[in-house]
């Protein structure tokens, strides 16, 4: 972790977060940007910017891309215009086709422009022309905001046990999905597929990093996609590479007659399966645990059985986890 100073630079001097801390930012802020955080994370990599303060410039500048222009822009950093740009506003500001196309042109606007020409590299100094007094800003103060949130989220990252070493998560009757932990290993996530001869398979890690991303319990993700379709081998999964049987989500490619989303690939869909239990089932109807994600996700009312659903995958979780005490051996 790199411990910022008062006017730290931006560009070639390591990061102040994590790249997990990076994505949980954009998760629990309900950032339309989150899709994209891989790549974003790919391009401040490249130009070796500060993730955590690229992160500050989106919180404070742009809202993390949830209101105002930035919205309708997917616009990072406010900029009026950029070489990536599809168009511009009558404000104006630069309008882009993703988020991370204006991530790539506010690195090389700041990197190239502000601190190579310029001898702009510091954030006071940077914010001084970048948001200057004389347009009605605080550059001062959005200084200080973009510090105080970067030293938040680092004391955050001291509470929060290292994602690489795996403690077993032992789930009650009613375990939440998110934010507590993994039941089983990434191990023993890969041998489950595997064994079961799932298509989902050759996909599995970029399945892991969605779900880590997510802070999805990876064990219950699992035991749905055992439920809902035999792992992807049966029913309209084989067709639809649709991880829980969605009837619809952001990253679908369209429908069947039976209305189940059709995905691209296994990986879109749990990244559809976790926005939608974590974003509308969790956080805005307030549905966090098992047995109360199943009442809507699955309703009786449709011919389910709930009780029977959660029931079996607190039971194969639990099978998994003998399994590991057992090194897997049959």
């Amino acid at each position: 972790m790199r411990i910022l100073n008062d006017n730290s630079t931006l560009f070639g001097a390591g990061d102040s977060i994590s790249k997990e801390t990076f994505r949980n930012v954009l998760q629990q802020t309900n950032s339309p940007a989150l899709a994209e955080a891989d790549a974003i994370l790919s391009i401040l990599e490249r130009w070796n910017a500060d993730r955590g303060i690229a992160l500050a410039f989106f919180a404070v500048i742009g809202g993390y891309g949830r209101t105002g222009i930035a919205a309708e822009t997917k616009n990072w950093g406010f900029l009026r215009r950029g070489k990536r740009m599809t168009g511009q506003t009558k404000h104006p500001f630069a309008i882009y086709a993703n988020w991370a196309a204006g991530v790539e042109d506010w690195c090389e606007l700041l990197s190239v422009r502000y601190c190579q020409q310029l001898q702009l590299c510091t954030l006071r100094e940077i914010l001084n022309r970048y948001a200057p007094s004389s347009d009605g800003n605080n550059p001062n103060r959005l200084a200080n905001e973009m510090l105080t949130l970067i030293r938040s989220w680092q004391m955050s990252e001291k509470q929060i046990p290292s994602s690489n070493e795996h403690k077993r998560r032992i789930l009650n009757d009613n375990p939440t999905l998110f934010g507590e932990g993994d039941s089983i290993s990434k191990e023993t996530f890969r041998i489950v597929l595997e064994r079961a001869k799932s298509p989902a398979y050759a996909e599995v890690d970029t399945i892991l990093s969605i779900l880590e991303r997510w802070r999805a319990d990876r064990g219950i993700a699992l035991a749905f996609f055992a439920y809902e379709s035999s792992f992807g081998r049966a029913g309209v999964a084989v067709e639809t590479k649709n991880w829980g049987n969605l009837r619809w989500g952001k990253r679908m490619i369209g429908q069947t007659k039976s209305k189940f989303a059709i995905y691209a690939n296994w990986a879109t869909s749990v990244e559809d399966w976790c926005d939608l239990l974590s974003v509308v089932y969790c956080q805005r109807l307030k549905l966090c645990t098992l047995r109360e994600i199943l009442q809507r996700y699955a309703p009786s009312s449709d011919g389910n059985n709930p009780r029977t659903y959660a029931d079996t995958v607190l039971r194969l979780v639990k099978m998994w986890q003998a399994m590991e005490d057992r090194g897997w051996k049959s």
